[in-house]
């Protein structure tokens, strides 16, 4: 963070958060382990799940979505 100020200031206004992403799904048991290693973990079928939830997706999208979720989560 330091060697970021001399090119920010502010560098930011709140303390940062590490966090991950990956486009691999990261299994409910290991989701802990990679959290406290990793930060934040965004993986590609959480993220899809989020966005199902917000309502972002067309309904098109959406039924293409779950079907490549359920790909995912069931292997």
């Amino acid at each position: 963070m330091e060697a970021l100020q001399r090119w920010f200031n502010p560098l930011s206004l709140v303390d940062p958060v590490k966090s991950f992403a990956t486009p691999r799904h990261v299994a409910d048991d290991l989701l802990r382990e990679a959290s406290r290693e990793a930060g934040i973990v965004f993986d590609r079928s959480r993220l899809v799940l989020t966005a199902e939830d917000q309502d972002v997706l067309d309904d098109e999208m959406a039924t293409a979505m779950e079907r490549l979720t359920k790909m995912v989560c069931e292997g």
